[in-house]
């Protein structure tokens, strides 16, 4: 799992700065139950979650629909060893942040 700042091995950065539409890269979680947090200027985009399918498709997981700041009010429960990535679709976003915080095991 990928290190952030203060969150060290607690969390796992999807988005960072990013200003256009589209899919970020996959990337591994330790599985648990997270929490959503994001930010930026949405500008009518919209953020959704995938999770990485067994035939590497993308598969949305269910309830994630962000469209405005997020401070850690949806939560999602990963399994060990799936792999998620973030996508942004629409509008012109600016400076969006995307993080899966840990909540609990």
């Amino acid at each position: 799992m990928a290190q952030s700042g203060r969150y060290m091995a607690n969390a796992v950065t999807l988005l960072s700065a990013v200003g256009a539409t589209g899919s970020g890269s996959w990337m591994d979680v330790e599985g648990g139950i997270y929490q959503v947090h994001a930010e930026g200027t949405w500008n009518s985009s919209v953020l959704t979650l995938d999770a990485q399918g067994p035939n590497d498709t993308a598969i949305a997981i269910a309830g994630v629909s962000i469209t405005a700041n997020s401070p850690g009010t949806i939560e999602i429960r990963c399994v060990k060893g799936e792999r998620v990535r973030a996508t942004l679709t629409g509008g012109t976003p600016s400076g969006i942040y995307v993080r899966l915080v840990k909540a609990q095991e």
